[in-house]
This record gives structure tokens, C-alpha cells and sequence, in this order.
């Protein structure tokens, strides 16, 4: 079965405190899932790196089997984080194209 996310011995930290470390799994295609896990776990971390927002310090990461960050993977995925402030200055459908 295809895997729509693959994470592969995954770390990264911020300076010296390690946030992610030896994360492996993979996210068959149409298997939903959850992050889980207390404040400072590193789920928003995580999500960064399949984002392409932050990059891992060792191991890999995929969605449809390219890498986070690729053109167009990003075409392909939304992103709404848990505080969303929109720029003032755009409409709703000039952000949505944004």
C-alpha cells in the first residue's frame, strides 16, 4: 500500500534542546490519524517538518513521496495553525489566492 507520509528516524531541535528524536512512521493512503501527546511533545514541530517550515537534523521525511516543501506537494495540502491571524490588509479571496 502506498504511503502518503513517511517519516524515517527523524530529529531536529531548537540550539541545544532536542524536540523530535528517532521518530519512524508512515501514514498509509486513506488512513486517517491524529497527533497526540502533551504540550512540548513536539506534534507542531513535527508538522513543521512536513510543512518544509523547519528542517529535520538527521532522518527524512515525504508526503506522496516527495520532499516537505516541494511545490507541489504544497499544492496538495492546507495548513491552518491553532492561532490564525490573517494580514489586515488582504481581502478573504485575495488571501485564499495568497
Amino acid at each position: 500500500m502506498t504511503s502518503i507520509i513517511d517519516i524515517h528516524s527523524l530529529a531536529t531541535a531548537y540550539g541545544k534542546t532536542q524536540v523530535l528524536y528517532d521518530v519512524t512512521f508512515q501514514v498509509p493512503q486513506g488512513q486517517c490519524f491524529g497527533l497526540i501527546g502533551l504540550n512540548g511533545a513536539g506534534k507542531t514541530t513535527l508538522i513543521k517538518v512536513l510543512l518544509g517550515l523547519r528542517k529535520p537534523t538527521q532522518g527524512s521525511a515525504s508526503i506522496l513521496g516527495k520532499n516537505p516543501g516541494d511545490n507541489m506537494i504544497k499544492s496538495q495540502i492546507a495548513y491552518l495553525p491553532e492561532k490564525f491571524e490573517p494580514p489586515p490588509f488582504l481581502t478573504g479571496f485575495e488571501f485564499i489566492e495568497f
